[in-house]
């Protein structure tokens, strides 16, 4: 085997085109990480041509995905652990089911709409971001909406990293103590979480069993679906 790494184009026409080169030069088995456009019509086109194809975090027939539930229900059983029960989970729209499903496995006596009310911040953030900075200042306005609404909420989980930072930036400003007035908690583990001055906890994907995953059964026509746990880290 041969392996290579290819970015795809990400328009619909674009992606179905490079599977079809892809074909053409002798790929036999793929591997997509997330989800493309069109991803429909290139895992037709690969089964079609008796290829394979398996994702991560994707909606591919057999696809592998990180275990977000888990990744809430342990950072709620944290916050708890740690004496801070009024938290919220900030969510966007394409994930927010998931995550409500999870807080409800925590408070099963709570109805959906009483979980939502209660632990759960949906931000309408745009998918069309054009630098990562972007992303800061969501998380910025998302910490700012939710303190001033309720300024006795003492943990926030974001949706990764890089809103976890924004959030800082806010927090910092009010002159909260973070660690000790208030708990976070990113997703992704990057740089300058990892070597923060301030006390942050973040998600690490798992990333040599997912690798391990996905080439062990990148050949399989088997439907196969999996969840793989992340790694919990904490900066001190």
């Amino acid at each position: 085997y041969t392996p290579s790494l290819v970015t795809i184009p990400g328009d619909d026409e674009g992606n179905l085109q490079m599977t079809k080169e892809l074909i053409q030069r002798g790929t036999d088995h793929f591997v997509v990480i997330g989800c493309p456009s069109n991803f429909t019509e290139m895992e037709a086109e690969i089964k079609k041509s008796g290829r394979t194809v398996i994702g991560f975090n994707s909606l591919f027939k057999r696809n592998l995905n990180n275990d977000m539930p888990y990744e809430v229900r342990m950072t709620i059983r944290k916050f708890t652990d740690a004496g801070h029960h009024n938290f919220r989970i900030i969510t966007k729209n394409n994930y927010s089911n998931q995550k409500i499903n999870a807080v409800t496995e925590i408070f099963p006596e709570l109805s959906r709409e009483e979980v939502i009310s209660k632990y759960i911040y949906s931000a309408n953030f745009s998918e069309d971001v054009e630098n990562i900075d972007q992303f800061a200042k969501y998380g910025y306005d998302a910490t700012k909406n939710i303190l001033e609404n309720d300024p006795k909420v003492s943990a926030l989980m974001y949706i990764s990293d890089y809103h976890m930072i924004g959030g800082m930036r806010y927090l910092y400003k009010r002159g909260l103590h973070i660690g000790k007035d208030i708990i976070l908690c990113g997703v992704g583990n990057i740089h300058s979480v990892r070597n923060s001055i301030f006390p942050l906890w973040s998600w690490q994907l798992d990333i040599t069993q997912i690798a391990e995953l996905l080439f062990k059964n990148c050949s399989g026509t088997e439907p196969f679906s999996q969840l793989v746990k992340p790694i919990f880290k904490e900066i001190n």
